[in-house]
């Protein structure tokens, strides 16, 4: 028979009498009782679980800070999303495994430490479950994950892959791992307010399940009830009890719902519920549903005994690794697969599991899996091939657009720090102070030197661009030597775009074979005084011919391309605005790599005249930009134009405004961490 699978939630105060007569009344009629319990330890419901025969549930959570100790994100219920799933697992689960009760047991009671999280970071979240159930199992404790509020998720957060993932671990983790959900009607006047997407939801849960055959997982409705201040009189909740008592039934997975509340605050709202106590026990004791019908297990017996071996590759495993292991198993002839049950079932008396990946602190959580459910299965640990990690471009910042020291002052060194740079651009006519502050903050990165010389439509000589510059280079250089930067980490980029009228085309050069032979004769005289520094050729400004203003880049570029060869890389600027494509500019990127030489992006923004997104979708677009660089491995990385800049027109293009951070360091380091 099953049972009506309704509790109560308590907490520290409120009105809990009558509340262990009713666990005790349950508990001698042999039926399982369920109770939730939110910063206050429920020892008598734990005390007579541990002696109890019966699936009896006790649920723990923490909800509120723990005087002289902060949780990692602040708030004792959420993770801190601006971290990897894997670093806010961690820190959250040592948080609250720091601050558990003493007396709590984990054999029995089990613990829930997050509470109606943000339901838009699913497969975040998904990726956070999977790591903190590890962790939880590794330590002994049991896990339920998550306490959606009412009405959440949605049904496609359950389809998500890597929710998928987490789902599969708690079907082969019953006992240890759980789903928490919250179910209110919202209303005390119908408690099938939302015809079944409210009270009912975990049902679109469990069709999740089914459809990708996965196992339902254990549940537990950690929060039920009506309103978060309300509930209806005895005679009005008894037959809404029983109403969802029945679909409850139905369902052995889902072991219980704890009614909202018998503790404090909330309008006072536990004298209201102390009030269903006795009369849900009553109801309890007297109510029986007929056993759910089991579903048909169609089972084929082996043809013969054979040995069979069996490799399970965690649900995780990158393309790669999968690529890996198929290739070791071709050459074995081996079957492999992502199923633990797989790996054991069969009517065979000699099995060999071989699971991949599992870490030395939950191993023996699988061994003792598969001794209960799959009694003839050896157990072997293996780890995946090491696969070279995937190529990261440098990302980086130009500095001050403008000569002297920073125009940013103190918010543009923060900026670069926030950021945590692998390249950083400079002026040689950047301050010594400037220069050596950054190195300072920002060491073991790379530096782009842009040899600086305002041209002024000048006709200036490769021996006159080396004597005007010289001196400045030469500080520059001694400065970062002096911070430790080794020459091997310094790049100079020789000039900056050429093909403008106003950098030196039409006045020192006619087309791009005269500045092939200018930049070759400049670089000359730098490689007799900085032989180990590397040299750069420089960005050119990309797009088509501007008459009197700039030669078209693809033929400046073609016809300089004698100098490009005698040069350690190559420089290029991207840009992309409202109405030029970021695509376009990876595209215009792209025909550099003819040249089979290491390229740096010296200079990328969106250059809008006039800003059109906010900042954070500015650096949601350079860490996409970022991103498009990690998948050619032939661009060493990025300097983004420009952390401040007096010139007017440069402004929508600053990180930094009157001595004000707009952020974007800040939000580009919080979207890489996704």
């Amino acid at each position: 028979m099953a049972y009506l699978k309704f509790g109560f939630h308590l907490g520290p105060g409120g009105d809990a009498r009558g509340h262990n007569e009713f666990i005790n009344a349950l508990e001698a009629a042999g039926i399982p009782f369920f109770v939730k319990s939110a910063d206050a330890m429920p020892f008598y419901a734990q005390e007579v679980a541990k002696k109890s025969g019966q699936d009896n549930t006790v649920v723990y959570r923490r909800s509120v800070p723990v005087e002289g100790s902060k949780p990692p994100s602040g708030n004792p219920d959420v993770p801190d999303y601006n971290k990897s799933p894997r670093d806010a697992a961690i820190e959250h689960w040592l948080w609250h495994k720091a601050h558990f009760p003493p007396e709590l047991d984990p054999a029995i009671t089990w613990v829930e430490t997050i509470n109606e999280p943000d339901k838009n970071r699913s497969e975040w979240l998904a990726a956070f479950a999977l790591e903190t159930a590890m962790l939880a199992m590794a330590d002994g404790y049991k896990w339920s994950a998550f306490g959606w509020a009412t009405g959440e998720p949605e049904i496609v957060n359950w389809e998500g892959p890597v929710m998928l993932q987490f789902l599969r671990l708690c079907a082969l983790f019953p006992e240890r791992l759980a789903v928490s959900l919250h179910e209110y009607s919202l209303t005390t006047q119908n408690i099938w307010n939302g015809d079944g997407w409210l009270v009912g939801r975990f049902r679109f849960l469990y069709d999740v399940c089914d459809q990708h055959n996965i196992p339902r997982p254990t549940v537990h409705i950690t929060e039920w009830g009506w309103t978060h201040n309300n509930v209806p009189i005895p005679e009005k909740a008894m037959p809404d009890y029983e109403s969802v008592g029945a679909l409850y039934a139905q369902y052995p997975q889902l072991k219980g719902a704890a009614t909202w509340y018998l503790g404090p605050g909330w309008e006072n709202i536990s004298t209201k519920a102390q009030k269903l106590i006795l009369p849900l026990q009553t109801l309890t004791l007297s109510t029986r549903y007929p056993e759910p019908t089991p579903p048909i297990l169609c089972q084929g017996l082996p043809r013969e005994a054979y040995e069979r071996t069996y490799w399970v590759l965690p649900q995780d495993t990158t393309q790669e690794a999968y690529m890996a292991v198929a290739a070791k198993a071709f050459a074995e002839k081996r079957t492999f697969g992502f199923s633990y049950d797989d790996a054991g079932i069969g009517a065979l008396e000699n099995k060999t599991a071989v699971l991949y990946n599992i870490p030395l602190a939950s191993q023996k959580v699988f061994v003792d899996w598969y001794a209960e459910h799959y009694p003839c299965v050896s157990v072997v640990f293996r780890d995946l091939p090491t696969i070279p990690p995937p190529y990261l471009a440098n990302i980086g910042l130009h500095a001050s657009a403008d000569p002297g020291d920073l125009y940013g002052g103190a918010a543009e060194f923060r900026e670069f720090q926030i950021l945590q740079p692998g390249v950083i651009k400079v002026l040689s006519a950047h301050s010594e102070a400037s220069v050596k502050r950054l190195a300072k903050e920002n060491p073991k990165v790379q530096w782009i030197i842009r040899a600086f010389l305002s041209m002024n439509g000048r006709s200036v000589t490769p021996q006159q661009f080396y004597d005007w510059t010289i001196n400045d280079l030469t500080r520059t250089i001694k400065t970062l030597r002096a911070e430790g930067v080794a020459d091997a980490n310094m790049w100079i980029e020789l000039h900056n775009e050429p093909n403008l009228v106003a950098e030196g085309w039409t006045s020192s050069w006619q087309n791009g074979m005269q500045f092939a032979d200018w930049l070759k004769a400049l670089k000359a005289l730098y490689v007799k005084v900085f032989p180990a520094v590397k040299y750069v050729y420089p960005g050119l400004s990309p797009g088509e011919d501007v008459a009197g203003i700039r030669m078209a880049s693809t033929r400046f570029l073609a016809e300089s391309e004698t100098a490009v060869t005698t040069c350690d890389a190559v420089g290029v600027h991207c840009y992309w605005s409202q109405t030029w494509a970021m695509s376009t500019a990876l595209t215009y990127l792209d025909s550099y790599q003819r040249f089979n030489k290491p390229a740096w992006v010296t200079e990328a923004s969106r250059n809008d005249p006039v800003p059109q997104i906010s900042w954070a979708q500015y650096a949601a677009e350079y860490t996409d930009f970022w991103r498009g660089l990690n998948m050619r491995p032939w661009v060493k990385g990025v300097t983004y134009f420009v952390a401040s800049a007096l010139e007017a027109s440069f402004q929508a293009e600053c990180w930094v405004v009157n001595q004000q951070s707009r952020g974007i360091a800040a939000h580009i380091r919080a979207d890489m961490r996704r």
